[in-house]
């Protein structure tokens, strides 16, 4: 394969090269989608309607802290960067459908009379 002498040589390797792509990215399987828990689907939830992550722990009734490390799983988990990337995977995976601002409000409000 490594002798170019004639140009018909070079054609025939590129095109043995090019159908040794073909089958390698036929073969590719999809990245299969992370397994999310429903405790998961829950932070999500309530990230996605504007709660921090020590009035998450309150609602559920962990520590901030192991909030915080749920969310950092799930960055790992979701290929994402930021919270807002989680919020943005969320709402794609139907996780969370937005309702408005006033579900938020209404969350906030009987979070603080439970309390």
């Amino acid at each position: 394969m490594k002798q170019y002498k004639t140009s018909a040589n070079r054609g025939r390797v590129i095109k043995i090269k090019q159908e040794a792509l073909l089958k390698r990215s036929r073969s590719i399987k999809k990245k299969k989608e992370p397994f999310i828990s429903n405790r998961d689907k829950q932070i999500l939830w309530y990230l996605c309607n504007e709660l921090t992550s020590k009035e998450i722990g309150k609602l559920i009734g962990l520590s901030n802290k192991t909030i915080d490390n749920i969310m950092t799983l799930l960055l790992r988990k979701t290929r994402s960067k930021t919270r807002i990337g989680l919020v943005k995977y969320a709402i794609l995976n139907q996780i969370y459908i937005f309702e408005g601002y006033a579900r938020t409000k209404y969350l906030r409000k009987n979070k603080k009379k439970t309390s």
